[in-house]
């Protein structure tokens, strides 16, 4: 991995790869306990969402797995609105590209799909607006 400062430029520049690389880095930091959790999957999801809006199948790919991890820190700390927000909106991004035959985004998606409550996924299929507080 290239240096942490160089890493931060490129992605303040506009590097989706560079976000994409700051998001798992951020990511693996946290399950390393080396940040906390908590703020891991924060920082990543800012970095995933910047990613994510270059319109590359694996920025919204990354976007929605990082959602999904902080969908699980949310939950843990019983903030079930979070989750389940964040969890709508996780497979919101996976299914709209599985449907486009993103394979990469089918196989997460169905990793998660048997931990799903059944009202999320019924609010992720209804395409209804989420009003998430953050």
């Amino acid at each position: 991995m290239m240096d942490d400062a160089l890493l931060v430029h490129r992605a303040a520049r506009g590097d989706g790869e560079a976000q994409d690389a700051l998001a798992r880095a951020i990511l693996e930091r946290g399950y390393a306990c080396e940040i906390s959790r908590e703020d891991a999957v924060t920082a990543a999801e800012v970095y995933a969402r910047l990613a994510a809006s270059h319109g590359t199948n694996s920025g919204m790919t990354l976007l929605g797995g990082v959602l999904f991890k902080r969908a699980e820190v949310a939950e843990y700390n019983g903030d079930t609105e979070l989750a389940i927000a964040c969890t709508v909106e996780g497979v919101r991004c996976l299914d709209q590209l599985a449907d486009a035959g993103d394979e990469p985004a089918a196989e997460l998606l169905a990793a998660y799909a048997p931990f799903l409550r059944p009202e999320v996924m019924a609010l992720a299929t209804s395409r209804l607006p989420l009003d998430r507080k953050e």
